[in-house]
């Protein structure tokens, strides 16, 4: 322990603070997690991949980026419990856990060019964001990916070659666990040699780290091979390069260079709006202070170039403003300009802005939160429904968002847990209809199907259609709306006849009712 803290402990000790901010950002974010809600969407693969793996099995369950699923299928395996829910819990507590405990690294980030008091308060505005704060309670890649970043800038800021070493070490495992870390390589390889001279030691030191790097990208890539046929490195950024020549968005704008356009548009958009309600003033103004410091402009520079990169691709076909939680850290650092300018005038007037930015930052983030927080009566009740309405070894439309329930919601009425992913989906299958534009073409579609966790299927025809108010593709809404006009379909389930607010219903494909046109 550092004796000069243990003599004089303060506001400024982080052995005191740090963890302080940290017990508190657990506390928060443990009052916004809706254990009771089961996981729905890329969180739900996640948690069936980590739980094929806790099994000791390969898992069929495609996921991209298994880097996360990993790390919790290793927790999984030490926990004893028949109940699903307990495992999701775990889950978003490894992930709330995770986001707290990056206000370590963001002090040490920090630390490299501002006095204790500021690394600390650059700790406290990550940790307290709002945003981060929601993520982290989803049970998803972010938290750990953000960490294992901010872990690497730090240690690449080293001059230690050790350090360095491990600075990639850390950006490959991150790759892992979202591909977006591979643009940090060449990102680490332009701090390297802005902060060291140009030799031939140093070339070597970058060329053995890029080695570490592609030999830990290469073992991850053939373990995914084996496993599901892909390595998602490679594969992935094909995938990502013909998106930009040949996908539905091209033909909408027109060519690949609107395309893009379209993106950078809407990240300068989202740019702005990720830094609502907190960071709106801090970080602009920061910014330009920032300017003048040569030291780090480069260093900021070159990480927030490479991290807004995949961005961009991003937001040419997505709008979502968690694409940008990497640069968070980042407007942690730049905030601290202000709030150093700040208390380095001795103005009376300046003194109270400080205190006011502060209290601004504190009251914001939980109105924040709770503004953005999820309608959990409405999410109980979805899943509810699900449980009683899908019907076991059925094969139905997706209807998303609702839909991402439905897996759940069978887990849930299953004797013994944990089990595969391969038993589990046995069940039910959910087939991808958004191409589908008419009930002609949805009742005579057979062949290969997709569902929205990659599962590739053989389905001969689709069992059952579920409806509610407003339907994607649009043609359900008939369906919905005037029932009585389909005599081949037999409703099994209406959710309003139950009691039910949410409007959902379920019926039965009778093949043999339906004329012989339609099935041709």
């Amino acid at each position: 322990m550092n004796l000069k803290y243990a003599k004089n402990p303060n506001i400024k000790n982080p052995i005191i603070v740090l963890p302080t901010i940290i017990a508190i950002g657990i506390t928060i974010r443990f009052l916004f997690v809706p254990f009771e809600i089961p996981l729905n969407s890329d969180n739900f693969a996640y948690f069936m991949y980590a739980i094929d793996h806790s099994l000791g099995q390969n898992s069929t369950m495609q996921v991209s980026n298994n880097g996360w699923p990993l790390f919790v299928s290793f927790f999984f395996s030490l926990y004893n419990s028949n109940n699903f829910l307990d495992y999701m819990a775990l889950q978003r507590i490894l992930s709330v856990v995770i986001s707290s405990l990056t206000a370590i690294p963001i002090y040490f980030l920090c630390r490299k060019f501002f006095d204790e008091k500021f690394a600390l308060l650059g700790s406290l505005i990550f940790v307290f964001e709002p945003r981060i704060i929601q993520n982290s309670t989803f049970g998803i890649t972010d938290p750990l990916y953000i960490l294992l970043i901010v872990i690497g800038m730090v240690l690449i800021l080293s001059s230690s070659y050790k350090k360095n070493y491990l600075a990639f070490i850390a950006i490959a495992l991150a790759s892992t666990v979202r591909i977006e870390g591979l643009f940090l390589l060449p990102a680490f390889v332009l701090v390297f040699f802005l902060k060291n001279s140009i030799n031939k030691e140093k070339i070597f030191h970058v060329s053995v780290s890029v080695l570490i790097f592609i030999l830990i990208i290469s073992a991850v890539g053939i373990l995914r091979m084996n496993e599901s046929g892909s390595d998602s490195f490679l594969s992935r950024v094909n995938d990502s390069t013909k998106d930009l020549t040949d996908s539905p968005e091209i033909k909408m704008y027109g060519s690949t260079i609107n395309l893009i356009s379209t993106g950078l548009l809407n990240m300068f958009k989202f740019l702005g709006w990720s830094q609502i309600p907190m960071l709106i003033f801090v970080v602009p103004i920061g910014f330009v202070l920032m300017i003048k410091d040569r030291k780090i402009i480069k260093f900021v520079l070159s990480i927030g170039f490479f991290i807004i990169l995949p961005a961009i691709y991003a937001f040419s076909f997505a709008s979502d403003t968690r694409y940008l939680f990497p640069l968070y850290p980042i407007f942690a650092l730049l905030a601290l300009f202000l709030f150093r300018w700040i208390y380095e005038n001795k103005n009376r007037f300046f003194k109270i802005s400080l205190i006011s930015l502060v209290v601004l930052i504190a009251i914001s983030s939980p109105l924040f939160l709770i503004w953005k927080d999820i309608d959990r009566d409405h999410e109980n009740a979805v899943y509810e429904i699900m449980r009683e309405m899908i019907p076991s070894n059925a094969v139905i439309n997706n209807f998303e968002p609702e839909s991402g329930y439905v897996f759940s919601a069978g887990i849930s009425q299953m004797n013994n847990f944990p089990r595969t992913w391969a038993e589990i989906s046995t069940n039910t299958a959910i087939v991808q209809i958004r191409g589908t534009n008419s009930m002609e073409e949805l009742l005579t579609s057979s062949g290969y199907h997709e569902d929205r966790f990659g599962r590739s299927f053989l389905v001969e025809k689709i069992t059952h259609i579920v409806v509610k108010e407003d339907n994607n593709p649009a043609f359900l809404n008939d369906v919905f709306e005037n029932e009585e006009k389909y005599d081949y379909l037999t409703k099994e389930y209406d959710s309003k006849e139950k009691g039910h607010d949410i409007y959902f219903k379920l019926f039965r494909i009778n093949y043999e009712k339906i004329p012989d046109q339609k099935q041709q």
